[in-house]
């Protein structure tokens, strides 16, 4: 006995596509395979809008919240957390902004910093420009831990779903 017929022997063979059995081993395999598309087209979509729109959003959401404190208390502190990092080259020329950041006109860029790509946002106000750079490891750390691993739990869950029914009307 060869090799492959020894392996064939082993696998399970699907069921013949006539009868009852039959027809609801296709639609098992056809739910499947159609869940599995819309769930990786889910992944994708998740993962695009988490890491890019949401960051954008977020980048332009603390540039206006900035010129606003920058209005009331003139000279406000800029922006410098985990996830983000200020700078500003002030209208008289004064500031400390990083030679590859200060050619970038105002608007979203990614821009290699360190070995890894970044979002930085850029705009202009009354105090002069600012810098708002977004560190794009941490936008797809969260858009894994929000979106990728809800979206596979859901895919498990109704893999499993499926299964059990596809072996409970056997």
């Amino acid at each position: 006995m060869s090799l492959e017929s020894r392996i064939a022997a082993k696998l399970p063979s699907a069921p013949p596509v006539n009868g009852l059995r039959g027809k609801l081993w296709v639609a098992f395999v056809l739910q499947i395979a159609a869940i599995s598309v819309a769930t990786l087209l889910s992944v994708y979509g998740s993962w695009v809008v988490l890491r890019d729109v949401l960051v954008q959003r977020a980048l332009a959401d603390e540039t206006t919240h900035y010129w606003n404190r920058d209005a009331r208390t003139p000279g406000a502190e800029l922006p410098d957390t985990y996830n983000m990092h200020g700078y500003l080259k002030a209208t008289d020329g004064t500031g400390a902004v990083p030679q590859r950041l200060a050619g970038l006109a105002p608007g979203y860029h990614a821009i290699e910093i360190d070995g890894g790509t970044d979002l930085v946002y850029v705009s202009d106000g009354s105090a002069g420009r600012l810098y708002l750079v977004f560190l794009r490891s941490q936008a797809e750390r969260m858009a894994f831990y929000f979106g990728t691993v809800p979206i596979i739990v859901t895919l498990l869950a109704i893999y499993v779903v499926s299964w059990v029914t596809y072996r409970a009307s056997r």
